[in-house]
């Protein structure tokens, strides 16, 4: 078979050929078959035109809506390279029962030779990753492990696009059954301008947002970032989201222009046009997305990029629970100015602001949905604040008390957790440790909101102690 010439016929007979054949004898023939698969990646090694993001779609859609259409008809229509492609991967699933075997070894190692020396090493590379993942017994981690061997400018390979990026998440995910209802997710993916290179990342994560099974969704969205960290490309979902709000809005603003002239042209009459729908992406798959990153620079760049967007503050607030996990690493980040924990957490949107009064600074904290959480962050970061090695004491100083000064604003009770407490203790008290003297301003700002929580008796015992210290 190996001397045959390489087309669909003999992918095709070969398919046929190791599907009626018994699984003891499949083994015993596996030389021979990867001859044949080398004749195969020989013959796509060579000059091979650049798949099309159309030809891409089309292949998704024999995927997914193959039932719809004359699936025979399809299939020819699509590039010699994918048809091959799609039969290969059937042979390889025939091969591989059990899983990764001597065979995918093989194969892996023919492509990394043929690669460095093809002249359509991106076609080839594509061709290769499809048939792993459109092989069910392929897990997730191969296919990440082998598209980041085929990445980087070492390889003189191009990054990876947005839209084969997607058709290959979307096709193993189909292929290994983690999609409950795949043609509706890949319905609204395509009709989400995901035929668009830079779109389609953020198609991508709505459809799963908005078809997929909540329960499964950040699983699914884990794999995404997995997928585009292994391969160095987790800026090309930031820039997608991005590209998809901003020319989403600017759709919208000149729906809205048209709609004003026609309004006025069309005055006397009573037929009006309706207000058409704002585009934007739901800020709770942003909420998401930031969470299973695992990467507080990405919650960051997502949390900032829904405020860009929502600044009449018409579309609901960024929830601050996403950064709990984050909470220690923004704080303790050297590189990150030390306000940027308040940024993310959106107190500084009120507080911040010199043209309000204190009382209506506090409101929107007072009754935000998220106070409660909100408070437990503050706590968390008063923490944080107090044991970050990189940062001087009066700095601390000052972010501990400002957390004090939060959760008395914004708790109904008026009270300040003891952990908060003891961590302004260890800041003030820094210099008596060191027997110095210290400074009487900051002791004595302890000691007034000892008084405040505790009681005038408590603050004199404390008073009397500190003093005691000092005059040793």
């Amino acid at each position: 078979m190996a001397k045959l010439p390489v087309n669909d016929t003999l992918a095709n007979l070969l398919v046929n050929v190791i599907k009626v054949m018994p699984m003891a004898q499949r083994e015993l023939v596996a030389k021979d078959i990867l001859s044949v698969f080398s004749t195969f990646i020989s013959a796509w090694s060579t000059s091979q035109p650049a798949i099309k993001s159309a030809e891409l779609r089309q292949l998704l859609d024999i995927t997914f809506l193959g039932e719809l259409y004359d699936k025979q008809a399809k299939v020819s229509a699509l590039p010699p390279i994918l048809r091959q492609a799609k039969a290969l991967s059937e042979i390889l699933h025939l091969l591989t029962p059990q899983g990764p075997n001597a065979l995918l070894l093989a194969f892996h190692r023919l492509v990394s030779e043929a690669i460095a020396t093809a002249e359509a090493r991106n076609t080839l590379r594509y061709a290769y990753l499809f048939v792993l993942a459109r092989t069910p017994t392929i897990s997730p981690a191969i296919l990440f492990d082998a598209a980041a061997a085929f990445s980087g400018s070492r390889r003189k390979l191009k990054h990876l696009t947005g839209v084969e990026t997607s058709s290959l998440l979307l096709t193993q995910w189909a292929s290994r059954g983690y999609l409950d209802n795949s043609e509706e997710i890949y319905r609204v993916y395509r009709r989400h301008r995901g035929k668009r290179d830079e779109a389609a990342l953020a198609s991508l994560c709505l459809a799963l947002f908005s078809r997929g099974n909540p329960e499964k969704r950040k699983g699914l969205y884990r794999g995404v970032w997995r997928f585009l960290i292994t391969i160095d490309q987790k800026n090309d979902m930031l820039r997608s989201l991005k590209f998809d709000m901003e020319t989403g809005q600017e759709r919208y603003e000149g729906i809205q222009k048209k709609a004003a002239v026609h309004k006025k042209h069309q005055k006397g009459r009573t037929q009006s046009q309706p207000e058409p729908p704002k585009p934007t992406l739901p800020v709770r798959m942003l909420e998401d997305l930031a969470f299973t990153s695992d990467d507080w620079h990405i919650a960051i760049q997502l949390h900032d990029l829904w405020n860009r967007h929502n600044k009449a503050h018409t579309q609901p607030s960024f929830f601050p629970g996403v950064f709990e996990k984050y909470t220690e690493s923004i704080i303790h980040d050297p590189n990150l100015p030390t306000s940027t924990i308040w940024r993310t957490l959106d107190i500084t949107k009120h507080f911040d602001s010199r043209k309000t009064s204190y009382n209506r600074k506090l409101r929107p904290h007072q009754t935000s949905p998220f106070t409660a959480r909100r408070a437990a962050l503050v706590e968390r970061a008063s923490r944080a604040f107090a044991t970050a090695p990189h940062l001087r004491n009066r700095v601390a100083l000052r972010h501990v008390y400002r957390s004090v000064s939060l959760l008395k604003a914004i708790r109904a009770d008026k009270q300040v957790p003891a952990a908060v407490i003891e961590d302004l203790y260890r800041l003030v008290t820094s210099d008596l440790w060191k027997e110095k003297p210290g400074r009487t301003k900051r002791l004595l700002l302890w000691v007034k909101l000892v008084e405040d929580q505790h009681g005038l008796e408590a603050a004199w015992r404390c008073r009397m102690a500190l003093r005691e210290w000092r005059s040793r």
